[in-house]
């Protein structure tokens, strides 16, 4: 939603799938969209540029079953877990795997902002196709952000420590005070600032966290 918003600003035409069509009308209703498609084949004949904004398992899903990805001139996803997201994209000769650090807790389009990716970092995986990986890189320009080249299994250990570990943290706190709460209530009237600052992230889509603790588990674990 938030490279649709971003993109279409800039000038582009903008075409969206989502299994969704609630998150389909809500996109076309703000301007974000200038058409859809009926699945991920069809965007894929229609595009130039296809951006795979899925959650990981549905990412890799995707890419190792749809081989019209191979027509765009640029394939590139947003997951934040990169090796196995390579791996999976191996005979799409135009992908490149890159992740933005922008994430919020809330998901959805109805948390899209087209100023999202502004001065923040987006990890470009290096890839085969280095004009497809140039290509991305301006874009990601064009988007606000500033690309960071990284190779996958770096960034998969990197990311373990700078963003997957604070999301296991903070759920992992969440649990501790809700059970502290369930004996003596009066443990929510001493929250303060901080601990409602450490609790932001565990509001997150457990159901888009999990895969991605899968996906890297073992950098997650020796986090």
């Amino acid at each position: 939603g938030s490279i649709a918003l971003r993109a279409r600003a800039n000038g582009a035409t903008v075409i969206g799938f989502d299994r969704d069509p609630g998150a389909l009308n809500a996109a076309t209703a703000a301007g974000a969209l200038d058409a859809t498609a009926p699945d991920l084949t069809a965007l894929a004949e229609r595009c130039t540029i296809l951006a795979i904004a899925l959650p990981v398992d549905a990412t890799l899903a995707a890419l190792a079953s749809t081989p019209a990805l191979n027509l765009p001139e640029l394939v590139f996803d947003v997951a934040s877990v990169k090796a196995p997201v390579v791996h999976a994209a191996r005979t799409i000769e135009r992908f490149v795997a890159s992740h933005p650090l922008a994430g919020r807790e809330r998901g959805g389009f109805g948390a899209a902002d087209a100023a999202l990716f502004e001065g923040r970092t987006w990890a470009v995986a290096p890839a085969r196709d280095r004009a497809a990986q140039a290509r991305l890189e301006r874009l990601i320009g064009e988007l606000g952000a500033r690309p960071l080249v990284v190779a996958a299994d770096e960034h998969d250990r990197l990311v373990a420590v700078s963003s997957h570990l604070p999301q296991v943290l903070s759920v992992a706190l969440g649990a501790r005070l809700a059970a502290a709460g369930a004996s003596d209530p009066r443990v929510y009237d001493l929250c303060g600032p901080g601990v409602l600052s450490m609790l932001r992230l565990a509001r997150s889509d457990a159901a888009l966290w999990g895969p991605i603790a899968q996906a890297n588990a073992g950098a997650v674990a020796e986090a």
